[in-house]
């Protein structure tokens, strides 16, 4: 873990729940990194996002449901930006990229796949992806797209947002 975070584990973990100033974990689901993931200084979690949306359209192709990009909207429900736009200026790199901020962040996945329609980022916490929902079938319903890819990208949960629940 300090590794990952650059904090010590024994500052921020218990094994037993409610103990104060502490995060418990039960259990999680973590994506497995690979060596083309970039740091979290770097993009992680866009890099992320991008791989999961190649998945997609490579399975709807596979289908033989391709979409119509120009006109297929993007919604990203969020409650946290990319961990890059809080850490801008800690990695010690001068040539360090400054960091994905929500809108850069969709703007990004959709420039990366040629998506023409809207690209939304809805961030309410912990209720995003519902209200991203409703936004991707506005959208549709309104005519401003034919298709809506709406994605839920959280790939960081710092520990001090678990600190502030505990």
């Amino acid at each position: 873990m300090p590794t990952r975070w650059e904090l010590d584990k024994a500052s921020i973990y218990s094994t037993k729940a409610g103990e104060k100033d502490r995060t418990y974990l039960d259990s999680a689901f973590c994506l497995t990194d690979d060596v083309s993931t970039p740091s979290r200084h770097e993009g992680r979690q866009v890099a992320i996002g991008k791989k999961v949306l190649q998945t997609l359209l490579t399975q709807l192709a596979g289908q033989g449901s391709a979409l119509s990009r120009e006109r297929t909207a993007l919604v990203v429900a969020t409650s946290w930006s990319d961990e890059s736009y809080f850490v801008t200026g800690v990695s010690g790199k001068t040539d360090a990229p400054a960091g994905f901020t929500p809108g850069e962040q969709v703007a990004e996945l959709a420039a990366a796949f040629a998506l023409g329609g809207p690209a939304l980022s809805v961030d309410t916490a912990c209720s995003s992806f519902p209200y991203a929902l409703d936004m991707a079938q506005a959208l549709v319903n309104s005519g401003q797209a034919d298709n809506a890819i709406v994605m839920a990208l959280n790939t960081v949960l710092p520990p001090a947002l678990f600190l502030g629940f505990s």
